[in-house]
């Protein structure tokens, strides 16, 4: 048996948790008032680097749930949870916040789940960088990612990415920066204001793929009447959108294309709302 943590803990150094283990009990809090630049505050894993046969296939018994953790703020070097050698495992209900990166996905890991999972006020909520042996079909189900420069930073051409009836809402740079990873969004929900944007708020280059089924994406102009350069940049990059429902962008175009890729937009697509709105007239769909 290892440690188990529970109640509303404020701390100062990191945490590592061993699934096999170690227990943070539902509810509890973690709140992280300083870190080491470049520390994660809590680092968790399922097996060994060299673990093989049932160790792995048994790891989908494994995971954590009903868990706030806190950071030092959103413009520190700071990883909220970094998580590596866990495929298989299953994570309900993370309150993730206040770090540099909110979420950073490691090495040895596929096939893992989030359920209703929250992450926000971040530089960058959720990212899947440079990895090995890792990527392939995540899952994110009803997830929330928010209020953060970047909400979703993947490389890697084995990284595939699902998103399944998620939001992602009000950044302040970037929905998604993709280069060779593949986000597949099924019923989620895009939704921003361009004052506050990167002049091509969905980054997909090297190879990457974004593909959106079904859902919406809600645009709008607050403060200042701004326009995108579009709200696409497409470097070598491939771009599907089908069947959803779409704000007038309010730029120059709804995708720009750089060296090649691929894109289709399907004909049902609706868009009906006016180019500019101001301060309190949205309209929803």
């Amino acid at each position: 048996m290892g440690k188990v943590i529970s109640g509303h803990q404020k701390l100062k150094e990191p945490i590592y948790i061993d699934l096999r283990k170690d227990i943070i009990e539902p509810g509890t809090v973690l709140e992280f008032e300083e870190l080491h630049a470049g520390t994660p505050a809590v680092t968790i894993w399922a097996y060994e680097d060299d673990s093989l046969g049932s160790e792995v296939y048994n790891s989908n018994l494994l995971g954590l749930e009903k868990i706030k953790i806190i950071g030092p703020g959103r413009d520190t070097d700071t990883c909220g949870v970094h998580l590596y050698n866990a495929s298989f495992t299953d994570f309900k209900q993370l309150n993730i916040s206040e770090f540099g990166t909110g979420l950073k996905i490691g090495d040895n890991t596929w096939s893992t789940v989030f359920n209703n999972t929250n992450i926000y006020r971040c530089g960058v909520a959720l990212k899947m960088k440079n990895v090995k042996t890792s990527g392939e079909c995540m899952r994110f189900n009803s997830c929330n990612f928010f209020n953060s420069y970047v909400l979703i930073e993947s490389t890697g051409e084995g990284v595939t990415l699902n998103f399944f009836g998620c939001s992602f809402d009000y950044p302040t740079g970037y929905f998604f920066r993709l280069h060779g990873a593949r986000a597949n969004l099924y019923g989620c929900h895009l939704e921003g204001d361009v004052s506050f944007m990167t002049s091509y708020p969905i980054e997909v280059g090297g190879n990457s793929i974004f593909k959106m089924d079904g859902g919406q994406i809600d645009l709008r102009n607050s403060i200042v009447i701004r326009t995108l350069s579009s709200l696409f940049i497409s470097n070598n990059g491939n771009i599907y959108l089908d069947d959803i429902r779409m704000s007038e962008i309010p730029g120059d175009a709804l995708i720009r294309q750089i060296n090649g890729g691929d894109f289709r937009v399907n004909p049902a697509i609706k868009i009906n709302v006016p180019k500019y709105v101001k301060a309190g007239s949205w309209k929803r769909l």
